[in-house]
């Protein structure tokens, strides 16, 4: 019993460990996007990308190994859209889809990584359609509407992980 024990703790210390990664070059791309700095928002979708694409932990979540790899499959999917975007409004609407399985990934996991996260909502976002992103701040910067209107948008949830 104490080895499962420890192992589960082990690979939950590595997921967390994997999704820490992630957030902080998510946060990077979303602070670069708020600045309407498309070329740095690509610099750091690559790191984003390699975590994503290269960290076993992702490949080989065992309690519930089917869900997670549909879940991975849509993120990489959402990334691989972000890289071939042709200008910044495709990128900021392949942001909206990374967001979106990046929170999924949060709240799935049971994250915790000892932070703040909030998760927050731009309606204008994609053509009115609306898309929500994670922010370590209260504050709404808003990525999709870059310096154009920063404030845009409102708070959806705040979540101490």
């Amino acid at each position: 019993m104490l080895i499962t024990t420890v192992t589960a703790y082990g690979q939950k210390h590595q997921h967390n460990d994997h999704l820490f990664e992630m957030l902080e070059h998510y946060m990077e791309v979303k602070d670069a996007l708020t600045e309407d700095d498309e070329s740095e928002a690509r610099e750091h979708l690559k790191n984003l990308s390699e975590e994503a694409k290269n960290n076993e932990e992702m490949k080989s979540h065992e309690d519930h190994a089917e869900m997670h790899a549909e879940h991975h499959g849509q993120m990489l999917e959402a990334l691989g859209n972000a890289q071939s975007a042709d200008n910044i409004d495709d990128f900021r609407s392949a942001f909206a889809d990374i967001s979106k399985h990046l929170a999924k990934a949060v709240e799935n996991q049971d994250y915790e990584g000892g932070e703040e996260l909030h998760l927050q909502y731009c309606p204008m976002a994609n053509n009115n359609d609306g898309a929500h992103w994670l922010s370590r701040n209260e504050e709404i910067i808003n990525p999709y509407m870059g310096e154009k209107m920063p404030s845009c948008g409102v708070q959806k949830e705040h979540v101490d992980y």
